[in-house]
Order: structure tokens, then C-alpha cells, then sequence
């Protein structure tokens, strides 16, 4: 039997084996890409959540709770408890150990009316160091808050004709103060633990190291992060010395981009226990997770009353290796995560 092809039927049949062969290659290469890109990402991060607290151990709920320190030396959790006007301490485990209310000068009276906490921090000694937001000074307490010194930043600044707030606060292993201020001037400034100025860090602009309106700040190791609300990039990050390094995130649709970032923590996390930058995110009711060179990782969180859910989580802290902190503003709530 002969076989004969036209020569018409011949070129299709080549033309469309041609787009077959080209159509396997491509889902071949897709194929491999996929697997590539898979293997290349890192796993999700995988922990408990052990423990809540709800309250001060005295049936007072916590209301509005803005901000978060974790005293390692003492294993103790301060939580700025705004709406209440007050400072609650847990140990380590959210077990309630004392809380007390903390009281501001008026400014025009003179008379102390009671305040709303925004920021605190604790020094090596135990004493806690304070921002209010009624307040124009930060406020030094021992540990049952009492006050003992009030530190006001236009004279440690070296002009007292000038208006400077203090908001968001940390303190660095050895013992620098972190203060954001805010008002005719807006820098990071940072004391020494006599509260002099040892140097200002940034300042408000439009470029990318500039401030416009900073939140959160967090110091890890030789490197400054500090969250801005309407600046880009969102996060910048600078030396201890002063010098800005990079910054990461804008204010976008994005899934790496941040609408709120009210609190920022450095996490080792993971098998290499390289640093992880977490960043509450108070309107999208997530926690963003980047790595240390400021890419995105991934999304922890959304939005609900479940144990890892957040309504507005506004700060994030760290009690050693494995285990951090969030609080939630309109949550009204903490909860305690331990890394598997």
C-alpha cells in the first residue's frame, strides 16, 4: 500500500505540530519554574499562641491598650493601657502582677490630671520611662509609679522657645534612650542614661531618609527602625550613628505595603534564626512579616476575636528567642505567641 500527503495537508500538519510542541514546552517551563520559585520560598512561620489577657487581674478590662515593653531582666510585660489612663505589668506568661494610673501636670493649671499613656520603656535599674500623650515631658517613675523626674526635651534639646512632644519610645542594651519627637522639631533623639542628647536621628523632609509623622521605633543591634505613617518608605532604617541605610514599603494596595504601621519588632525566627522585621498594621489588622533586607515574606493575622486574629493590633514585642507579644487596640486584648 502507498501512503501520499498532500503537500497542503503536509504544512498544516507541521505548523501545528510546531504550536503543540511549543505549548508543551512552555507549561514544561512553567513546570519547572513553579517548582524552582517553590523551593526558593521560605516556610511560613509556625507558633502557639499560649496565652491571653484580657485584663489586670482585677476584673478592670483593658481599654484602648496602645503599647508594649518587655523587661527581660525582671521577665515582666508593661502595657501602656491608654483608655484607662493606667500602666498594668504582667509576668511573662500574662499572669497579672500590678498595675497603677498614671497622673500628668496640666499645663495651664498646674494641677495633675490623670493621662493616657503612649510609649514607655524600662531601664536597667527598673525605672520606667513614660510618653503621654497629655503630657509635654516624659515622665521617669519608680516601679509603683511614682513619679520622680520629668524630662522635657526642648531643654535637653538646648531651646526652650521650641514645642517638642515625645511619642513612641525604646531603649537599647545600653541603656540609650530612643525618643520620636514630634512638634517644631521631628527627629529621633537619643539619650544617655542621664538624659543628655547624644545625637538626633533624621529628620521631617520629603526625601526617603525624612520623617513626615513617625510611630514606632525599635533598635536591633547597630541598626534604628522607625515606622512612618505617611512618609515612603514606610519603615527606614539607620545605624545607631545616625546614618540612614534603607527603607522598605510604601502606603499602597500592595500585599508588602503598610497603611498603618503603629509598632515594629526584630524577631530571630526560623531554623537560621536570621532577624525578621514584624510590623503591626493597626488598619489592615495583619501582622507583615519582611525579611532582614526589607523584602516581604508574608501575612500573619486578619481581622476578628479568635485566638491570631487582631482587631487594630497596634504594637509588637519580643520576650526572648521564641516567644513575642501583640496587643490590640479595639481588641482590648493580648496575646502570647511561642515559635514551634
Amino acid at each position: 500500500m502507498m501512503w501520499s500527503v498532500n503537500f497542503l495537508d503536509y504544512s498544516r500538519m507541521t505548523k501545528h505540530t510546531t504550536i503543540l510542541i511549543a505549548v508543551v514546552l512552555w507549561l514544561v517551563l512553567l513546570c519547572l519554574s513553579s517548582k524552582t520559585v517553590a523551593q526558593e520560598s521560605p516556610p511560613p512561620f509556625d507558633f502557639d499562641i499560649t496565652a491571653a489577657a484580657f485584663d489586670d487581674g482585677w476584673q478592670k478590662h483593658l481599654r484602648n491598650p496602645g503599647a508594649l515593653f518587655f523587661d527581660r531582666s525582671a521577665g515582666e510585660l508593661f502595657v501602656a493601657d491608654a483608655g484607662n489612663g493606667r500602666v498594668v505589668i504582667y509576668d511573662s506568661l500574662l499572669n497579672p502582677k500590678y498595675s497603677f494610673e498614671h497622673y500628668v501636670t496640666e499645663k495651664r493649671s498646674g494641677n495633675l490630671v490623670k493621662g493616657e499613656p503612649r510609649d514607655l520603656a524600662v531601664n536597667a535599674v527598673g525605672e520606667i520611662i513614660l510618653s503621654d500623650n497629655f503630657a509635654d515631658y516624659l515622665d521617669l517613675l519608680d516601679f509603683r509609679g511614682k513619679s520622680l523626674q520629668k524630662i522635657y526635651l526642648n531643654a535637653v534639646y538646648g531651646d526652650t522657645t521650641l514645642t517638642i512632644k515625645p511619642e513612641g519610645l525604646t531603649i537599647d542594651k545600653q541603656g540609650n534612650l530612643y525618643v520620636i519627637a514630634s512638634g517644631d522639631i521631628v527627629t529621633v533623639m537619643v539619650l544617655n542614661d542621664y538624659f543628655e542628647l547624644v545625637r538626633s536621628i533624621g529628620q521631617k523632609g520629603g526625601g526617603p531618609s525624612d520623617f513626615n509623622t513617625p510611630l514606632a521605633i525599635q533598635v536591633w543591634q547597630d541598626r534604628v527602625f522607625v515606622t512612618d505613617l505617611y512618609a515612603d518608605p514606610a519603615v527606614k532604617v539607620f545605624d545607631t550613628i545616625g546614618t540612614f541605610l534603607y527603607g522598605f514599603s510604601g502606603h499602597q494596595i500592595e500585599r508588602g505595603d503598610l497603611s498603618f504601621p503603629s509598632g515594629i519588632e526584630i524577631l530571630p525566627m526560623g531554623d537560621s534564626a536570621l532577624p525578621t522585621i514584624w510590623v503591626t498594621d493597626g488598619l489592615r489588622q495583619v501582622v507583615k512579616v519582611f525579611n532582614n533586607d526589607g523584602e516581604f515574606r508574608e501575612i500573619v493575622g486578619g481581622y476578628g476575636v479568635n485566638a491570631g486574629e487582631f482587631r487594630y493590633p497596634t504594637d509588637i514585642v519580643a520576650a526572648g528567642d521564641s516567644a513575642f507579644f501583640i496587643v490590640e487596640r479595639i481588641g482590648s486584648r493580648i496575646q502570647r505567641f511561642e515559635a514551634k
